[in-house]
């Protein structure tokens, strides 16, 4: 870890940055993260990619800068040091080496995820998108990408590749003149001058170098036109609390939808004599041949703004990234080439890029407001990312009675009789929280039942017990209708039944948790478990629980104290498909004593929950029920009124 050097002065200046974190009382501390060039046998070393000094672009001494450079062999153990430290409250991080450099880059942000810190720029899935990847997702959203192929490295492959390339058009081959690009690297890495090619010895020539060098190739048809540059950063919604403006102590939860990307002008590249595409050396030792101008024509500028705005999302842009595009000279078509996340900015007007030329050029958006609006961002997220709930080990004790449960509400279908002095359970539970239960949030409703049996105690045996299970527990207070776990939208395992019973035989381990823990979207399809345990997220429970479903998230029924064990329903999630009844002891006032696949038809169900509290297949299951109890309540008046000569046909 190199040497840190704190910047600015020291003296406290209004207005505070520290707001943001809700200490507007002191200056926010931003710890920046280099990557260490030193011992580097790639090609950007320090004296072609520069050193970023954002501590440039804060003249008033608004924060409380300390820079370090990072190494990639090292980088994990000394983020680990400066995160516990404490004495940084948001990591800037301008790291960038790619996956194939020696150069710190992914490696930091995995780190600082899995250290739950506060961090500027691209996350793990925004990090490093192939080129391919990036057309893919621009292709999907609509946007004009040039036709490509992706030639692939190995024996064989390359040959095929250049096949497809040079088939005729109509059979998706390219028209010539081409250009070959690094499939994924930033940069320009290995371009030349030569890599725009007019034929097939060139091509031929250029995809080999790729291949050889790089493992593939990305060729593509040369848009010829003008060539324009877009920066898409971050930014708080107009008018919500939860970024710049928010300190933390409000009452409103905090979300990602108050965050919206913000496209700065649009900055055309202008090329000198001779040179018509951005290629290494133009970039980073001839760059006095380009030259940067804001566009200025406004119908054009909108056009690329909502391109850049398009691609952001499309690649799932997280904090700013730089996207390129060209405007065929013939049609006036934009056409995207590749987003740069965490591309190169903040550094000294010697040195700068095109983010830097952007930043320069917007009369809106300046070097200090995009810190700013970068920095209020790697906040909010960070505050988004706090899981309400978290599983934790609970320490069960039990105590034995005789005394009979009380009643449940009647069924509306026979139940088996409850045997005579039934054992009931008294239980109290402590709370220790599992490793991690801090960290990562936790997503999803994989698992939710796989604690179905632990309703009731997890050790119940006469003359009483203990034991220890686990359960997802509430890290704060909780309020009534706040989120306690967010599953809308995001990645679930999903199997059929028709496919688990061919896969796994009845009585098998694997069988046996499917049919506890996995949780009915219809009759045939199901949410497994996770296939990562670390993801598994038991719920608990209880005939009045402290949640209940509004669509595939949990919300709280009623106000939740800090770990106060996580409850719901299962008549409201399983329904029919509850895999076996079970004595509950939740202890609560109208507690059913049994809990059964029958429960989803009691009519209080309605009456506690409505059919917004319950899951799509339970909702559905319920109308089924009441439309066949109500055919068979006609049938039966029919059969009456027959008999007693009531009707005639």
């Amino acid at each position: 870890m190199g040497t840190g050097t704190t910047c600015g002065p020291s003296a406290e200046l209004a207005p505070m940055s520290g707001a943001i974190i809700g200490e507007p009382g002191r200056k926010l501390r931003v710890c920046v993260l280099h990557p260490s060039a030193e011992g580097t046998t790639g090609p950007f070393t320090e004296e072609i990619d520069g050193i970023c000094k954002p501590d440039m672009y804060d003249p008033d001494g608004r924060y409380e800068w300390t820079n370090v450079f990072l190494k990639k062999a090292t980088s994990t153990a000394d983020l680990v040091r400066l995160v516990n430290s404490g004495q940084h409250d948001v990591f800037l991080n301008l790291c960038d080496g790619a996956w194939d450099e020696d150069r710190a880059g992914r490696d930091v942000v995995e780190a600082l995820e899995r250290l739950n810190a506060p961090y500027t720029g691209a996350d793990a899935a925004f990090y490093e998108p192939s080129k391919i990847d990036m057309k893919k997702a621009a292709f999907f959203y609509g946007i004009q990408v040039p036709a490509w192929v992706h030639v692939q490295g190995g024996p064989g492959l390359e040959e095929v590749g250049v096949a497809e390339v040079l088939a005729p058009p109509q059979r998706g081959g390219l028209r010539f003149p081409l250009i070959v690009k690094h499939p994924s690297g930033y940069g320009s890495v290995g371009m030349t001058k030569q890599s725009k090619v007019t034929n097939e010895q060139d091509l031929r020539q250029q995809v080999s170098f790729f291949c050889r060098e790089y493992g593939g190739a990305l060729v593509e048809e040369f848009i010829e036109g003008r060539e324009f540059t877009v920066l898409v950063v971050e930014e708080p919604l107009q008018g919500t609390q939860g970024a710049a403006g928010d300190c933390g102590c409000g009452e409103r939860e905090p979300s990602l939808s108050d965050m919206v990307p913000v496209a700065y002008t649009p900055v055309e590249c202008v090329f000198g004599p001779g040179e018509d595409f951005k290629h290494f050396d133009l970039k980073f030792i001839n760059d006095d041949q380009i030259g940067w101008f804001p566009c200025r024509e406004p119908e054009l500028a909108e056009r690329l703004k909502a391109a850049a705005r398009d691609t952001y999302l499309a690649t799932r842009g997280v904090s700013y990234g730089r996207c390129d595009f060209r405007v065929d000279a013939t049609s006036g078509d934009i056409y995207f080439l590749e987003i740069n996340p965490n591309c190169g900015v903040l550094l000294p007007p010697e040195d700068h890029g095109s983010a830097d030329y952007i930043l320069t050029l917007d009369p809106h958006h300046n070097h200090r407001h995009f810190l700013a609006a970068i920095l209020a961002s790697a906040v909010h997220r960070h505050r988004c990312k706090q899981p309400a709930v978290a599983p934790a080990f609970i320490t069960t004790t039990t105590t034995t009675t005789t005394t009979p449960p009380p009643p449940p509400p009647p069924p509306a279908t026979p139940q088996p009789p409850l045997p005579e002095n039934t054992t009931t359970t008294t239980t109290s539970t402590t709370t220790t929280t599992a490793d991690g239960a801090a960290g990562a949030p936790a997503h999803g409703l994989d698992g939710v039942g796989a604690v179905a049996a632990a309703a009731a105690p997890a050790i119940s045996r006469s003359g009483g017990g203990s034991g220890r299970r686990l359960a997802m527990v509430a890290l704060r207070p909780i309020s009534a209708g706040r989120l306690v776990q967010a599953n809308e939208h995001s990645q679930m395992t999903l199997a059929s039944r028709s496919w688990v019973e061919r896969m796994w035989a009845a009585g098998s381990r694997e069988r046996r948790m499917f049919d506890e823990a996995a949780f009915p979207l219809n009759e045939q399809v199901l949410v497994m478990p996770p296939t990562d345990l670390t993801r598994w997220t038991p719920l608990t429970h209880s005939c009045d629980p402290n949640t209940q479903l509004r669509g595939l998230d949990l919300v709280a029924r009623r106000d939740i104290g800090k770990g106060e064990v996580i409850t719901v329903d299962f008549a409201t999630l399983y329904g029919p498909k509850l895999s076996a009844p079970f004595d509950c002891a939740c202890g609560a006032a109208t507690c059913r004593g049994r809990v059964t696949a029958d429960d989803y038809t009691l009519p209080y169900i309605d009456e506690q929950y409505g059919e917004q509290h319950l899951s799509a297949f339970v909702a559905e299951a319920r109308r089924r029920f009441h439309q066949g109890a109500l055919a068979a309540e006609k049938h039966r008046l029919r059969v009456v009124g027959v008999a007693g000569g009531g009707v005639s046909r």
